[in-house]
């Protein structure tokens, strides 16, 4: 895992002290990697111990190891530097749009536990029902999973109306999957959702973009995309890419682990009536 993206995904688990730098290292890579330790602490008014604190979190036995790998990663950090304010042809907006998308999966995947992901897909393909909760953009990542494992004839649901994830999530039980997808890993209600789906038995999982968040806490898995913070994220440049890459796994290893799969062919058939020409 690469040193912002494992500071950008722990952020909330820092003091503030630690978070403060956090934030310069990753707006400052290229500057930190030519600083000294004393100069880092005083630039971000900090002290030398809350620097050395931060970096050996973060596996390293000094501040010396971790400029060494900081800078091995400048040039990654050049290529998400913001693509929308940046006064490229478009044609170089969309090459960079696209790198920076193809850069944020492959993150994406270096934070993945694929053997957590594997044994979850063995429970979802034995679940009598998997119900997903989300909110705004989460909402639609949420819809999508429900309808590709209804597509393998696995019961799921999808709900983003606050009154409507409570009920479903009281009627939930151990042989039950219930997911909360909350970029932030904040979003109140999918939080309270998941806690009431945990406390009635079911198995819970979270999709975030933060391995420490409150959804995290409150998760039996929890899968983390490595989606860089953008004023911009909300239009362009969505996690959701990364979101729906998980869920495309998920649906993919859950087939795997059913014995008698349905037909799907006649539905497709009608499909192919109802809307192609």
């Amino acid at each position: 895992m690469g040193i912002l993206v494992e500071l950008k995904s722990k952020k909330n688990n820092l003091t503030k002290t630690e978070k403060s730098l956090a934030d310069y290292i990753i707006d400052h890579t290229e500057e930190v990697v030519y600083m000294s330790i004393y100069q880092l602490a005083g630039t971000v008014d900090t002290s030398i111990p809350t620097v050395t604190r931060l970096v050996k979190k973060l596996g390293y036995h000094g501040f010396r190891d971790f400029k060494i790998a900081l800078a091995s990663e400048i040039t990654l950090v050049n290529r998400n530097n913001d693509v929308v304010n940046n006064p490229d042809s478009g044609i170089d907006l969309v090459d960079k749009l696209f790198n920076k998308n193809i850069n944020n999966l492959q993150d994406t995947k270096s934070l993945l536990e694929t053997d957590k992901l594997i044994d979850l897909c063995k429970i979802i393909a034995k679940s009598k029902k998997v119900v997903l909760f989300g909110v705004g953009a989460s909402s639609i990542v949420a819809q999508y999973a429900a309808l590709r494992f209804a597509h393998i004839d696995i019961q799921a649901e999808a709900y983003s109306d606050a009154l409507m994830m409570l009920i479903s999530a009281k009627r939930l039980d151990k042989n039950c999957v219930a997911i909360g997808i909350s970029h932030s890993g904040r979003t109140a209600m999918v939080i309270k959702a998941i806690e009431m789906a945990k406390k009635n038995g079911a198995k819970t999982v979270g999709l975030s973009n933060y391995l420490e968040s409150p959804l995290s806490r409150v998760c039996d898995f929890l899968f983390c995309t490595a989606y860089p913070e953008n004023k911009v994220s909300s239009v362009a440049l969505s996690s959701n890419i990364a979101q729906l890459a998980i869920i495309d796994t998920m649906y993919l290893l859950a087939a795997r682990n059913i014995t008698k799969k349905w037909d799907i062919e006649e539905i497709d058939n009608i499909i192919d009536e109802l809307i192609r020409v």
